[in-house]
């Protein structure tokens, strides 16, 4: 049987706010170290990484790039829903120069099912402000 995500391409996710970016990408990780193709069972699975702004060079934080248990084939909505809500939370850390290693140890296990249509719609509001439309107002996310 071929696994269903061989020969698949991934277009990377990038979500920034200020000084800190959120990179979704697929580097050929799978369930037991590099995706195997020909084993049914293996995912392609997407890795996240941080970075900080410094100058004008986006640098990789330390202690912030993880494999996650999300695909390649997730649905590419709330993948980026997944980013934003990485980057709300690792955000204000790394600006204030803490670790965030732990933080994001948890966040890998972050997973589109977890994603409502709320979030959908919050991200769809985001992405039309940053068009630069006018006067659109952003509910503020209850935490």
């Amino acid at each position: 049987m071929k696994n269903k995500y061989a020969g698949k391409a991934f277009e990377e996710i990038e979500v920034k706010s200020g000084s800190v970016k959120v990179v979704l990408e697929d580097i050929g990780e799978g369930y037991n170290g590099d995706f195997d193709e020909d084993d049914p069972e293996d995912a392609a699975l997407i890795r996240f990484t941080v970075y900080k702004k410094e100058g004008k060079e986006w640098v990789q934080v330390d202690d912030a790039s993880y494999c996650t248990t999300m695909t390649i084939l997730d649905d590419r909505e709330k993948l980026t829903c997944i980013a934003r809500s990485i980057l709300e939370e690792v955000k204000d850390p790394i600006e204030s120069g803490y670790s965030v290693k732990k933080l994001c140890e948890r966040l890998s296990w972050l997973h589109t099912d977890s994603v409502t249509d709320a979030d959908l719609a919050e991200e769809e509001l985001i992405r039309v402000q940053e068009k630069g439309i006018p006067n659109l107002v952003i509910p503020h996310k209850k935490k």
